[in-house]
């Protein structure tokens, strides 16, 4: 689902929505440039989808990490959303783990269940090949002695199980 144009909005709004620095003033787009490395100019193309260069993942990341660290963002969920507003993926487990995203609310259980992320102790969501050792052991055989043919139509490839008797 990518939707340049409310990213655009969503940024400008948690821009407008962070807390004062130190100094008193509110973070601007010319800083949120700065922050991420580029021109004001540039970002302001990029977010308008009028630059020859657009918007990339690793600027959408670090205009997110940007305003985690301003405290602008304020839960993982918020995070995601933007990052998904871009078709970009989502931060490593470990990426999430260092700041600034660290100091951010956890995910909610309907963000993490579609992430695929478990809340126990276990390392992977469980799948339909967790425990299911015996069965592997039946195909495995079958797998390495069958042979795989490609027929093709005019209109479409696919691969079919060729006959061996």
């Amino acid at each position: 689902m990518y939707d340049l144009n409310a990213f655009r909005q969503r940024v400008l709004q948690l821009c407008r929505e962070a807390p004062a620095t130190a100094d008193g003033q509110r973070p601007t787009q010319a800083v949120l440039a700065h922050e991420v490395g580029l021109a004001r100019a540039e970002l302001s193309r990029r977010l308008g989808g009028k630059s020859r260069t657009s918007l990339s993942c690793e600027n959408a990341r670090a205009i997110v990490l940007t305003l985690a660290r301003w405290g602008a963002l304020q839960t993982q969920d918020g995070a995601l959303e933007l990052l998904r507003l871009v078709d970009c993926p989502p931060f490593s487990a470990e990426r999430w783990q260092r700041p600034p995203l660290d100091q951010l609310a956890p995910l909610s259980p309907a963000a993490r269940a579609q992430l695929g992320q478990t809340t126990g102790n276990l390392p992977l969501q469980l799948t339909s090949f967790v425990g299911r050792e015996a069965e592997l052991a039946l195909v495995s055989p079958q797998l390495a002695t069958s042979r795989l043919k490609l027929e093709s139509e005019a209109s479409f490839a696919h691969p079919t199980r060729a006959c061996d008797g």
